[in-house]
């Protein structure tokens, strides 16, 4: 394959265009609800009293830009179909496609197959994996949970520090309604942190190895390519992401007992809520966490659901243990690691990324996990 870099002139027409669309839309701002606060206080106490209860989750209202937003994207897709000749082209009509079914999901709720189309962007764990997540939440069912004492402006203090000594300069967010703990937003190049959340002091390298020394690396690596999609996400690279991410956590001896667990319940919360209401879901996983980190388990594979008795989930929490042992299969047998730090790409790139780096046409990675930064 010889990469020529004319036929992708009609891609890079669109690429900043396209992100600047995404940016705009924040489509993720639509999938955590805004009342989970008050919600998990009612749940926690109807499930004290015995009680069957299901939260009725209420979200953001669709910005009012967001059909003069949506039908730029449609218009650009249109143009890419037109690059016969571009290799980038069908990854971006796949990102815009992706983005257009997101938009179409959130913006009416309460379509009667909503549960079975949300369920259906990440698919659902296989057999082994469910298996093992079983296995391990029997084996570490008595581990006891840290110590949480550090509250988001810790963290943030913390990060800023972390992130100075490289001299990456990204805005901070505390956010009062998220999903978990910590996110990593590329695209807006922006860490935010959960308000409703503490945080252990022991946990704190293995923040920041999984936010800063991969998400954030990764991203900024992807800065130094020619195309955006290399900061902001090939399609389907969330899988390589979450479990690159705990690759790195494990080498530096990070992953305890507990973690494993947790990413484990995440595993089975997938699976089980395709066909379950939160309030099942939680009943099968709170023998084996207090009450209150059940909910918050749970509420990431109900998140997007107004009325939360509806079967279907937002299955994406399996690809952490998923993409863990994929990345470990695919770097135990003997390949580096570097190409996976080009920006944020999936297993399924590497060849790609291998043949453009062979070419000149994209850059090593400056920043790695290990040694940091290649100068």
């Amino acid at each position: 394959m010889k990469f020529d870099i004319i036929s992708e002139k009609c891609v890079l027409k669109y690429d900043k265009c396209l992100w600047d669309i995404d940016k705009k839309i924040d489509i993720y701002k639509y999938l955590n609800p805004i009342n989970s606060e008050e919600e998990k206080k009612k749940f926690l106490k109807e499930y004290e009293s015995g009680n069957y209860y299901n939260p009725q989750f209420k979200y953001e209202i669709f910005d009012k830009n967001i059909e003069l937003l949506y039908n730029e994207l449609l218009l650009i897709r249109n143009q890419l179909h037109k690059c016969k000749t571009s290799l980038f082209a069908p990854y971006y009509i796949k990102i815009i496609d992706d983005l257009v079914l997101r938009i179409d999901l959130f913006k009416d709720r309460t379509q009667p197959d909503f549960g079975e189309k949300v369920s259906n962007l990440y698919g659902n764990p296989n057999s082994q994996l469910i298996k093992e997540a079983k296995s391990n939440l029997l084996k570490y069912q008595n581990m006891d949970e840290d110590v949480e004492n550090l509250t988001p402006e810790d963290v943030l203090k913390i990060f800023k520090i972390e992130m100075d000594k490289f001299g990456l300069n990204w805005d901070f967010e505390i956010l009062t309604r998220a999903s978990g703990k910590l996110s990593v937003n590329a695209s807006l190049n922006k860490i935010k942190i959960n308000a409703s959340e503490k945080f252990s002091e022991n946990k704190m390298k293995r923040y920041i190895f999984h936010e800063i020394r991969t998400h954030v690396f990764r991203a900024e690596n992807g800065k130094l390519q020619p195309f955006l999609i290399f900061k902001n996400g090939f399609p389907n690279y969330i899988n390589t992401e979450e479990g690159l991410a705990l690759y790195v956590e494990d080498k530096n001896g990070l992953i305890t007992p507990g973690d494993i667990k947790k990413y484990s319940a995440r595993v089975i919360a997938a699976n089980c809520s395709t066909n379950s209401s939160f309030f099942d879901v939680f009943n099968e996983l709170v023998k084996y966490f207090s009450p209150s980190e059940t909910f918050s388990i749970i509420q990431r594979v109900k998140r997007g659901f107004t009325d939360t008795s509806m079967p279907g989930g937002y299955t994406k929490d399996f690809v952490y243990m998923d993409g863990f042992q994929k990345v470990s299969s695919f770097l135990n047998a003997g390949n580096s690691i570097e190409n996976l730090f080009t920006g944020k790409i999936g297993l399924d790139d590497v060849n790609l990324i291998q043949e453009l780096i062979n070419q000149g046409i994209i850059v090593k990675p400056k920043y790695l996990p290990f040694n940091n930064i290649i100068k």
